[in-house]
């Protein structure tokens, strides 16, 4: 089995394939549950959401809240190069850190474009909005990698330098900027995602990547693949399905399912999201789900309670006709004090597009590959799980 396992590191590192470590951080959706301060928090969301001046935050799911982020990737810019925790993001191919002349990102690793030799500006500013506020600053251009030791690096990559941000990111001391892993045309004008910059100039053996989660017994922490399908972690059976959006990680999902009933039959869009640390749909879909699984709505703090040592059935996702199950160790969270929620949650967005958000839980139980060229995306059971 070693042996194996050391032919194929052998294999990765003669082919352009690199495997990006994540390391699991709390989500402080789960913090503030634990710390019973959801509520509040969800009540201050609410607010900012009414007293927003943009339209689009208006109807902006849970699925975009910044802060519900569960793993951080590390990364470097510049030369020499200066490293940064970022979240990676599959909804969308912005990449920004925070700069040295942002004066609430003091608990931050910030860029120091000064230290760079390879440093350009583009002469351009860039605004990010999120649920919680903006991120904003100026644009940049410098080489990146996504390892401290640079086996790959990208030149010329734009990104944001970001001098002003809101009071969530200030205070989330985990992550010091964000990294998209989605099409180009989901980033703002002038930011390019590192990952695309590399696809494009054939860095990478193929234009895809693959996501490993590790389930909470095992530790929580993962690598992305890029370049190949990870035959190290992930079984070699992997279904695919066409992406049903040409800029979106967005796919058909058959159906959703308990073994006894609950969920939906009609056909619905959904998008794999690394930013949500829950599974997310239609409030009247998953309230039916979570009544067939015997959790109790709590409506102050918007979740879904259930005992700790429920016997409940799978919940079965049906996507391009293939079944994929959750047990009770993926849709049941455990907190401290004997407190345990669904990873359900619902929410009515009035807008086009996915219905479903496929969080981390669906990524932990399934290795997802994302496939650029073929502008489809994969499952895969884990190898260990």
């Amino acid at each position: 089995m070693k042996l194996l396992i050391l032919l194929i590191c052998i294999a990765f590192v003669a082919c352009n394939v690199f495997q990006h470590k994540l390391n699991f951080v709390e989500s402080k959706r789960r913090k503030l549950v634990r710390l019973g301060q959801w509520a509040s928090y969800k009540k201050m969301q609410s607010q900012l959401r009414m007293a927003a001046k943009h339209q689009v935050l208006a109807n902006v799911p849970q699925s975009t809240y910044y802060d519900d982020y569960e793993y951080i990737a590390n990364a470097t810019l510049g030369t020499p190069p200066q490293q940064f925790a970022l979240v990676l993001d599959t909804g969308t191919s912005n990449f920004w850190v925070s700069d040295n002349s942002c004066t609430p990102c003091s608990k931050k690793h910030v860029f120091d474009s000064s230290k760079s030799s390879t440093y350009k500006t583009a002469n351009k500013m860039f605004s990010v909005t999120y649920s919680s506020g903006l991120v904003s600053g100026i644009i940049g251009q410098d080489a990146f990698s996504f390892s401290a030791d640079q086996k790959i690096v990208v030149p010329n990559v734009h990104f944001g330098q970001a001098q002003h941000i809101s009071q969530d990111f200030e205070y989330d001391q985990a992550a010091d900027g964000m990294l998209g892993l989605s099409f180009p045309n989901q980033a703002i004008v002038g930011i390019d995602s590192p990952l695309n910059v590399a696809i494009k100039t054939s860095l990478f053996d193929a234009p895809l990547f693959t996501i490993y989660l590790q389930q909470q017994h095992l530790g929580q922490n993962g690598v992305v693949t890029y370049g190949a399908v990870d035959t190290m972690n992930c079984g070699k059976a992997v279904g695919y399905t066409k992406l049903s959006s040409p800029s979106f990680w967005q796919f058909k999902l058959d159906s959703i399912t308990t073994g006894t009933g609950g969920g939906s039959q009609q056909k619905s869009e959904a998008i794999s999201d690394t930013l949500t640390s829950m599974i997310g749909g239609p409030r009247a879909i998953v309230s039916s789900i979570a009544q067939q699984l015997g959790a109790v709505y709590d409506e102050l703090q918007d979740i879904y309670k259930i005992r700790c040592d429920a016997k409940i059935p799978d919940t079965i996702f049906v996507i391009g006709g293939i079944k994929y199950r959750l047990g009770a160790n993926t849709i049941i969270d455990n907190f401290e004090d004997e407190v345990c929620t669904l990873n359900l949650f619902g929410f009515d967005f009035s807008g086009g597009g996915a219905t479903w958000v496929l969080g981390t839980p669906f990524i932990k139980s399934y290795c997802h590959v994302y496939n650029f060229h073929s502008k489809t995306i994969g499952f895969a059971a884990p190898r260990v799980n």
